[in-house]
């Protein structure tokens, strides 16, 4: 059975233009049997991140074998977003749930690898 739900910030600006959507953040998650995958779009920086860091959180605690983090539409990351996602990817580790980082860009390669994060968790092509 697939359920889906979604996690949004409206960006701070009040322009109504296209930069607006690249702005904002919304993370999409679909659930399937004992797997979670969440699709995050825009930014994830230090207004976005304590809430994406809150709703992983609470899907880890969800019966479930892996959790599956997509950032084909991640426009920028910074380091609040960086260390949400290495809370979060140690919180799991410690659950013993698989934890998986899928098209990532390469800014967002290069910070995880300055963690060493990004060997651990990256997968798929960039």
């Amino acid at each position: 059975m697939n359920h889906n739900s979604t996690l949004t910030r409206e960006s701070s600006s009040d322009a109504e233009d296209d930069e607006d959507d690249e702005r904002g953040f919304a993370c999409e998650v679909s659930y399937e049997t004992g797997r979670v995958i969440a699709a995050v779009s825009g930014e994830l920086d230090l207004e976005s991140a304590p809430g994406l860091e809150r709703h992983l959180r609470a899907l880890i605690m969800l019966p479930l074998n892996s959790i599956t983090l997509d950032l084909t539409r991640l426009s920028f990351m910074d380091s609040a977003g960086l260390a949400a996602l290495v809370r979060v990817h140690q919180m799991a580790a410690e659950l013993r749930m698989d934890f998986a980082i899928e098209h990532p860009n390469d800014r967002v390669v290069w910070m995880l690898d300055l963690t060493r994060l990004g060997a651990a968790v990256v997968s798929g092509p960039s």
